[in-house]
């Protein structure tokens, strides 16, 4: 409840003899706490749901699943699984990511590096492109939408065939909230929980009453090798982002990966994990397979907040002092990470990273459905398979001097 120091706020400059009146479309433990801050004791509630009515039983109409990701298939799973639901007859896809750094990068990666268009909407972007964003998504018949938590509650698109949620929520209602952007107005939908390995304790523990049973069919698909047209396809997206001639994938992925921290460091009680072993595989896992060269750096400060100063797996950026870019995705307007790349701050400032940025913009222009401009992604060369890009593993980082 984001807003709850506002309204104690106004509370204070309110006589006390008035009258209250307190609408919310859920009433959690939080809301029923500030009810009895605004309300007398003798005051009515007032329940405008039917409970003889289906339409009010959100989860009743909504077939719910869950698949776990392998290690190994931590960013072509996501690719394979988003695209399997593209392939679907009108199929209108809201999916969700832990942090707003993934939803930009996943949604570069498809937009940019894939070609296959998807809308991006997050706290990052303004409020002006939010509404647009949301508008073009709710008016159409097909399509899918990449965002964060700011599409969690308080927003309707119609007709939503599908919710995907990857990662861990924040807690057991924002995993509802989230799953009831579908089955509305008396229709069904499908959502479907992906989860790491190291995540499967959100199931067992904020989620045991709900029944989420595991999609034997995806799990099954995920269990195997990416087929050959998701490898081919994420091929030369990979070795661009590789080589540097990506550099909004490079950027956006190193982004990412400081998120990670900032997202889990407070969640492993939850999870029931006690090392920060799970993190810091995570991370280096998803650097890996999303093709970048080397471990990006954390500065001594974060690498401190998060625990992991003498971790061996983590590259600790010895005396630098730059600010990291990341996020750590708290819902509708917390996730106010600032995007960087460490490498804008090394001795080589202002050419390499450069370099990289122009290149990405060299293909011609074209207007996609959606009516935003985007580049090329410009594939050109010998592409490796994207298989090749998942086995690849880090070598020990060095602590920078």
């Amino acid at each position: 409840m984001g807003f709850r120091d506002d309204i104690e706020r106004i509370l204070a400059y309110m006589p006390k003899n008035r009258q209250t009146l307190l609408f919310s479309a859920t009433v959690p433990k939080e809301v029923l706490a500030m009810t009895q801050k605004c309300t007398k004791s003798d005051s009515v509630t007032i329940d405008c749901m039917n409970e003889e009515d289906p339409a009010t039983h959100t989860n009743a109409r909504i077939n719910q699943s869950h698949v776990i990701l392998p290690a190994e298939r931590v960013v072509c799973g996501v690719v394979q699984l988003v695209m399997r639901l593209m392939e679907e007859k009108n199929h209108k896809v809201l999916v969700f990511f832990p942090t707003t750094s993934q939803v930009a990068y996943y949604a570069n990666l498809f937009n940019r590096g894939l070609g296959r268009r998807v809308l991006e909407i997050h706290s990052r972007k303004s409020q002006g492109n939010r509404t647009n964003t949301s508008d073009r998504f709710r008016q159409t018949k097909t399509g899918v939408m990449f965002t964060s938590d700011v599409s969690a509650r308080g927003v309707d698109y119609p007709d939503v065939t599908h919710v995907v949620q990857f990662g861990v929520t924040s807690d057991r209602e924002t995993y509802i909230h989230r799953l009831g952007r579908t089955g509305r107005a008396g229709k069904k939908g499908e959502g479907l929980l992906v989860l790491l390995d190291a995540e499967k304790g959100f199931l067992t523990r904020d989620l045991r009453d709900l029944d989420i049973p595991v999609d034997e069919v995806l799990q099954g698909l995920m269990n195997e090798p990416a087929p050959k047209h998701v490898d081919d396809e994420l091929a030369p997206v990979l070795l661009g982002t590789r080589n540097g001639t990506m550099g909004e994938l490079v950027k956006s992925a190193e982004t990412v990966y400081r998120s990670l921290f900032g997202f889990y460091n407070g969640r492993l009680a939850s999870l029931g994990v006690r090392s920060k072993d799970p993190i810091v595989d995570m991370a280096n896992t998803f650097a890996s397979q999303a093709g970048l060269q080397t471990i990006p750096t954390l500065s001594e400060k974060l690498a401190k907040q998060f625990g992991v100063t003498n971790h061996p797996g983590v590259n600790v950026r010895s005396g630098w002092s730059g600010k990291d870019g990341f996020d750590v995705g708290r819902g509708q307007g917390g996730n106010r990470g600032r995007g960087g790349d460490n490498r804008s701050r090394s001795s080589d400032r202002g050419q390499s990273n450069d370099r990289r940025s122009n290149s990405w913009d060299r293909g011609s222009s074209q207007r996609d459905p959606w009516g935003q401009e985007d580049s090329g992604s410009g594939r050109d060369g010998d592409w490796p398979s994207a298989s090749a890009s998942r086995g690849r593993s880090f070598s020990r980082p060095k602590r920078g001097r």
